[in-house]
């Protein structure tokens, strides 16, 4: 590895962001860790990320729908980026929309019976179609 130039690509450090020792107000936890929605557009959740690019950092926020898994809003985020390092902010853009999209229509997700969001949630749109008309 070392006489080609190859390393290993460690793992990220965890590092602690929440402060739960405060008198501040807290939101109530209305999932309640219940991550299994019969429909879409009724859960929606949100994660961020930061992106270095050699311009400066980006912070990409994402939004899924619980009930297909699919990506509903961005503004950028993706484990497929992490490590990677970008000469411009478009070029760090123009791989998160890659991303995104094949997370949408490829990405096969164990909880939606191995299928993508976008045909999770055609599946389901075409049952429910079908029971309308039965």
């Amino acid at each position: 590895m070392q006489r080609h130039g190859i390393r290993a690509k460690g793992k990220r450090r965890y590092k602690v962001t929440t402060d739960s020792g405060h008198n501040l107000p807290i939101s109530p936890n209305l999932l309640e860790r219940e991550f299994t929605v019969t429909q879409p557009d009724k859960v929606w959740a949100g994660d961020i990320t930061y992106i270095a690019t050699e311009e400066g950092w980006l912070f990409l926020a994402v939004v899924i729908d619980l009930f297909s898994r699919q990506v509903v809003g961005w503004s950028l985020k993706m484990e497929r980026l992490h490590g990677q390092r970008f000469k411009s902010k478009r070029q760090a853009k123009d791989e998160a929309l890659a991303w995104l999209l094949w997370y949408n229509r490829t990405r096969l997700h164990s909880t939606l019976a191995y299928v993508s969001p976008m045909q999770f949630e055609q599946n389901w749109l075409a049952n429910q179609s079908t029971q309308a008309n039965l």
